[in-house]
């Protein structure tokens, strides 16, 4: 599975990754370093640019950490030429018995893989 890292950091309500090379399955984002307890739900709701609809995934806090499935259909509509996909939004919420607070949003921008990619490469320019 191939994952996209992200750090959790405390003042800012937004986090711009750099450019990530779509795959067409296998995808997870890690949140690390959320000063939360353990066992803490956390609930990932992903939005791509220019779509209405979110797909939430929800994942459980561990030392510090948490991994989500990025559901697959978020890298769909490709033409496999290689190019702009434009930004996947991902918005991290606590959740617990009586409410869901959003923390901050992760801003990546995507890329279409041309047929001659290198499947080892997860980032825009190397």
């Amino acid at each position: 599975m191939n994952t996209i890292r992200c750090e959790y950091q405390r003042d800012e309500r937004a986090i711009v990754l750099p450019a990530h090379f779509k795959r067409d399955e296998g995808q997870a984002l890690e949140v690390y370093g959320m000063p939360f307890d353990d066992g803490q739900k956390v609930r990932v709701a992903f939005i791509r640019e220019g779509d209405d609809r979110a797909v939430p995934v929800t994942g459980v806090l561990m030392e510090g950490s948490v991994t989500v499935a990025i559901p697959d259909d978020m890298f769909a509509d490709t033409d496999g030429e290689g190019g702009y996909m434009g930004r996947l939004r991902a918005y991290v919420a606590l959740v617990d018995d009586s409410s869901v607070t959003t923390i901050f949003y992760v801003s990546i921008p995507l890329y279409d893989a041309p047929e001659n990619e290198d499947e080892n490469d997860e980032t825009a320019g190397g």
